[in-house]
């Protein structure tokens, strides 16, 4: 399935929902007309894999168990390759092993049970969003302060190479003017002595 879009969909973040029954994913699509995101949906964990590659993702909401691959594993390959999309897996299990293991080894954002409500589902994924965009922002003001923090080490740099040029030619010019004086010094002294021997 493609992607549903609404208008000016070129500003809104992506969410990729992944899961082998196609009903399942109309019924997302539905649930997620109104939200003001790119809907995008898989059959599978290769079909997703694929959507990734083409499309810019922002939350991949996976099921657990799947024909074509188990969604953990999708999710984990996710955090590996991709580490800054945020993930949620749909189980229909209530063991609480699977949920430990999402959790721990994908480092999922949220784990959610079927049969789920949309409106806390829709939640979810609004909350998943805020926590990219909060990352990327937290992002974009860690390499502005890593830019300004180089420039600043530049300029100490470039004021320690001036304090070093400025010094050098201070002592030039002391040492310029201690030589003068002192030839002066020593001139005066040879011609008060001379001077001395001609009386």
């Amino acid at each position: 399935m493609g992607p549903v879009v609404g208008h000016d969909s070129s500003s809104k973040l992506g969410v990729l929902f992944v899961d082998d029954e196609v009903m399942v994913l109309r019924t997302l699509e539905r649930a997620f007309r109104s939200e003001p995101v790119r809907v995008y949906t898989a059959a599978s964990p290769e079909a997703a894999r694929d959507v990734l590659r083409r499309e810019s993702i922002q939350v991949v909401v996976s099921d657990q168990q799947m024909p074509g691959g188990n969604g953990a594993h999708l999710l984990d390959d996710l955090r590996r390759e991709h580490p800054d999309k945020m993930r949620i897996i749909l189980t229909g299990y209530s063991d609480m092993r699977v949920a430990i293991r999402a959790i721990n080894d994908c480092e999922v954002f949220r784990m959610m049970t079927k049969p789920w409500n949309d409106e806390e589902l829709r939640l979810t994924v609004r909350q998943a969003l805020e926590t990219y965009a909060m990352h990327q922002e937290l992002d974009r003001l860690n390499r502005v302060s890593e830019r300004q923090r180089r420039r600043l080490e530049e300029m100490n740099q470039e004021l320690e190479a001036k304090v070093e040029e400025k010094t050098r030619e201070v002592r030039a010019k002391h040492l310029e003017l201690r030589t003068a004086y002192i030839e002066k010094a020593s001139k005066f002294q040879i011609e008060t002595f001379l001077g001395e021997l001609n009386e």
